[in-house]
């Protein structure tokens, strides 16, 4: 089960990572299971994603600066590791708090992107997408999440270290049914293994080297 659930993992950050990059009209495609964009994208966000164990990243354009290695399994030369970080999982429920707002509207969504610090890393019409979900609780925290491949992936979680607790019990409220996924690292992995969350498989953010003159 673990294996399987990591693998939808991979595959609904890519999913997702497609999603963002439309609303900034870039292109996407895939190659030898290796996903890339055609041009930078926003900050936070890969040029390249792996979608399996098997990938490789032979060529590397030289408009790629990120690259998410998805199962760190790779060694990507004149790149360097800028974090380690963990697919986790939860389905700790706590009671739910109707203090949690699903942000729907593009006021709101404004409000929700300055909480976040994502002022022009997401667009708009992100939340036009149907498989988008948007939550807040004002002076608490909040998060992004996207359906696919039969689970639900968060992101761009902020706010107190008890957002991981409770983002189970939020999304319970309107999709019962549906494993929900993640990545952290560091502090942040720490909090979300507190609030309930565990670990089912390693992934490697990489940077290009930048040359020292």
């Amino acid at each position: 089960m673990p294996e399987k659930l990591l693998r939808k993992a991979v595959l609904n950050q890519i999913a997702w990572w497609k999603a963002v990059c439309a609303t900034h009209d870039i292109t996407t495609a895939c190659m030898d299971n290796v996903w890339i964009a055609d041009q930078y994208v926003p900050s936070y966000y890969p040029e390249m994603i792996t979608e399996t164990r098997e990938a490789t990243v032979e060529k590397i354009p030289d408009r790629v600066s990120t690259i998410m290695d998805s199962y760190a399994t790779l060694q990507i030369p004149g790149f360097t590791k800028l974090f380690k970080a963990q697919w986790m999982t939860s389905s700790s429920v706590v009671p739910y708090c109707s203090e949690w707002k699903w942000v729907r509207n593009e006021e709101a969504f404004q409000n929700w992107l300055v909480a976040a610090n994502l002022e022009g890393m997401l667009q708009p019409s992100i939340i036009d997408d149907p498989h988008v979900l948007v939550f807040h609780k004002e002076g608490y925290g909040g998060f992004s999440a996207y359906q696919s491949h039969g689970i639900i992936g968060i992101f761009n979680v902020f706010g107190v270290d008890h957002v991981f607790q409770d983002i189970p019990a939020v999304l319970a409220n309107f999709f019962p049914k549906q494993p929900i996924v993640g990545y952290e690292a560091d502090e942040r992995l720490a909090a979300a293994m507190r609030g309930g969350w565990s670990a089912i498989g390693p992934l490697t953010i990489w940077t290009r080297e930048v040359a020292v003159l």
